[in-house]
């Protein structure tokens, strides 16, 4: 889990992802679920967790982040990672980049990649089933 520069700790889930895959497996948005490709292709269904402190209602989320630090709790959101990378955000340039560093990092590199095989491996089956 990153500290960026501006103070903000955050992690990413792939919640989207999931969602997406239920979506398919019902028959809805089975188009977009079979245009995944690569693992790059993942990018849009990646939420932003924020790690605040405090009693604040939360509902816990399945991200990849790293150590969490004492008093933290994780906080969904409904930004897609490119949300805040992109220059329409409110972030700092230099959030942006300490976070796209974090993005390219081996931990998130890695869960994209077995993301990705889970989701080629479903696309299989799913036009196996058609």
């Amino acid at each position: 889990m990153p500290k960026l520069p501006s103070g903000r700790q955050v992690g990413v889930s792939f919640s989207g992802l999931s969602e997406l895959i239920q979506s398919a497996q019902a028959g809805t948005r089975v188009r977009e679920f079979l245009s995944i490709r690569c693992s790059e292709d993942l990018r849009p269904y990646m939420r932003l967790v924020l790690f605040q402190h405090g009693d604040q209602s939360f509902e816990p989320v399945n991200s990849v982040s790293g150590d969490l630090a004492d008093g933290l709790q994780p906080v969904r959101t409904d930004l897609a990672v490119d949300d805040v990378l992109g220059s329409d955000s409110d972030w700092t340039a230099l959030d942006r980049v300490a976070f796209d560093k974090f993005l390219q990092s081996a931990p998130i590199q890695e869960q994209a990649n077995r993301m990705f095989t889970r989701v080629a491996s479903l696309q299989l089956q799913q036009t196996k089933n058609r």
